[in-house]
């Protein structure tokens, strides 16, 4: 027994003696291996190979090599000039994500020591191979963990947003910037060159009940907002306009009359055009002079519903060339040619009236819900091939979450939205990045182009946000 008691306290020992030596060597393996990822300035920094060597925006990039350390605040790594975010690094590999508008594709890392001090700068002589795509992104506005924001000026880092709802973008003056109606609350100016977000001119300061719509004369200088003004008679102004030489901060009534939602300035004629909720009726402004009363007063052209439906809020939005009118609502797309110096009445170019859905396709196949603003943009496919008329049309589908695209001919498909629905069966939220794959929307109602650079500006009323759609 005791021979017995003896062997089992040595066979004991010796467990307790190799799970000592386990438990150390694993320490020490793990020392080292801690110590082999803390930046040595003794020893030299091997930079080896990066990969992929190609790719879009949001491409991980992994640099492989020895010394780099592990403390990321120390580690700037830049792709074709633009910084990249460094999310992680052991001692051997550097993780990044590749930034947009990385073009020129040189990868340079810039590692500090535990002063501050730049210590490293090295260019791998091997380009990064930068591939450009369209991507949906975000300008300015941001809301509070429950999705609260306040109408607030400021920077666009802090700028916010409550109903953003309509776009007009400002080319005439000496700033580019965007002009933004908050759906019954405000006119904003959006400054693309100062990067800020100012409030013009409320609801109370211009005397609007609600503004809505909003265009800018042909020549810059006047900028005509359509009034919700809430009356069935011609009591109340329904179309403002705002002067730059007074920086568009104080509004006098151009026309009054019933309800209105949009307006649009024909582009070489120069009359302006507007619309009433009452069967949705295309009035023309300053048509007609009343001897009696000595004033000039506007002309119903005709009405856009003749059924027993009271009423509707359409959306006016002239073809750049003055060749048509697009009246976009009542879940379509109709069109007003503009002939012998006047509208005519419309016809549908996609959709059915009130019957929404989703559906890409050609002509009234396909299907919307509550489409919102539109714009005219120049294909130059069609350019090349001498099309008559060489201009799409974008559009936010509020009730779809997306901006979808017209044709001349009247197809209709999905340009941007309703990405990786696979992902949780939605198609709605706030997500940036690919058009289609990947990137949401939530309500988009506004939208503007600039020609200069091919950008998109959206108003994304459910995410209360201006996003914009560009080349990256």
């Amino acid at each position: 027994m005791k021979q017995k008691k003896a062997k089992s306290n040595r066979q004991s020992l010796i467990c307790l003696l190799i799970c000592s030596l386990m438990g150390f060597f694993s320490t020490s393996c793990q020392d080292d291996k801690k110590n082999s990822e803390v930046y040595d300035p003794s020893q030299p920094v091997v930079f080896t190979e990066f990969t992929p060597t190609e790719g879009a925006l949001r491409t991980r990039l992994y640099i492989y090599g020895s010394n780099f350390g592990n403390d990321v605040s120390k580690i700037h790594v830049s792709i074709g000039g633009q910084s990249a975010k460094v999310i992680g690094a052991n001692g051997n590999a550097i993780h990044c994500m590749v930034p947009r508008r990385a073009f020129n594709g040189d990868v340079n890392v810039k590692i500090e020591n535990e002063q501050g001090e730049m210590v490293i700068d090295y260019t791998f002589e091997q380009k990064f191979s930068y591939q450009s795509k369209i991507m949906v992104s975000t300008l300015c506005g941001k809301v509070d963990e429950l999705g609260h924001s306040a109408m607030k000026d400021g920077s666009f880092k802090d700028a916010e947003f409550t109903k953003p709802y309509w776009l007009a973008l400002d080319k005439y003056g000496d700033e580019k910037a965007l002009y933004l109606t908050e759906q019954e609350l405000a006119l904003r100016k959006i400054s693309l060159d100062n990067e800020d977000v100012s409030t013009v001119v409320t609801n109370g300061q211009g005397g609007f009940f609600r503004m809505q719509g909003l265009t800018f004369h042909p020549d810059g200088d006047t900028l005509f907002i359509a009034d919700d003004n809430g009356r069935g008679d011609k009591g109340m102004m329904a179309v403002a306009y705002l002067l730059r030489s007074r920086h568009f901060n104080s509004a006098n009534p151009y026309v009054y009359d019933r309800c209105s939602y949009s307006c649009a300035v024909h582009p070489t004629s120069k009359s302006v055009y507007y619309n009433t909720y009452f069967k949705a009726a295309i009035m023309k402004a300053k048509a007609q002079f009343n001897e009696q009363t000595q004033q000039w007063e506007s002309k119903q052209l005709f009405n856009v519903i003749e059924n027993d439906r009271e009423g509707w809020s359409s959306s006016l939005v002239f073809h750049p060339e003055g060749k048509y009118l697009y009246v976009v609502g009542l879940e379509s797309v109709l069109r007003c040619d503009y002939n012998n110096g006047e509208l005519q009445p419309p016809y549908k170019v996609a959709g059915e009236l009130f019957t929404s859905g989703y559906k890409d396709g050609m002509g009234s196949d396909a299907r919307f819900s509550s489409p919102c603003q539109g714009v005219f943009v120049k294909n130059k496919d069609y350019v090349n091939a001498g099309k008559e008329d060489v201009y799409d049309f974008y559009l936010c589908d509020a009730g779809n979450h997306c901006i979808r695209k017209i044709t001349p001919e009247g197809a209709v498909s999905t340009y941007a939205g309703r990405g990786t629905a696979s992902a949780d069966g939605k198609v709605d939220g706030y997500i940036d990045g690919d058009l289609r794959t990947e990137a949401r929307f939530l309500e988009p109602t506004g939208i503007a182009y600039d020609e200069d650079n091919g950008t998109f500006y959206i108003a994304d009323r459910g995410n209360k946000r201006i996003r914009f759609i560009a080349i990256e």
